[in-house]
């Protein structure tokens, strides 16, 4: 799931107003992703968030530049399998979700 029209950065509204960013780890959050894992039967599974910002996104086609330009890194609140807790714009696995062209 996601929520493009949700995604602001850490300052303004939207996400901003939930100060989640940057926090520890939450027990409800950690038991959701296992949850997940399980009931999917896989060994990863993860709550992530976009943060949007000034910097500029890689990438080489111009369209998915301009869509991604303001996403300055996808921060994960829980993970199950991940051992890296952020990933820059070009490394994100659910980014393609908002930049693929929507079907007419």
């Amino acid at each position: 799931m996601n929520a493009p029209d949700q995604m602001v950065n850490s300052e303004g509204a939207g996400l901003g107003r939930y100060a989640i960013l940057d926090t520890p780890p939450e027990p409800a959050f950690d038991d959701l992703a296992r949850r997940a894992a399980e009931a999917l039967g896989t060994t990863m599974a993860a709550i992530s968030f976009f943060e949007r910002g000034d910097s500029v996104a890689g990438g080489s086609d111009v369209k998915e530049r301009a869509a991604t330009s303001s996403i300055t890194r996808e921060w994960f609140k829980a993970r199950i399998g991940l051992t890296f807790p952020v990933l820059a714009p070009e490394q994100c696995f659910y980014l393609p979700a908002f930049t693929a062209t929507p079907r007419t």
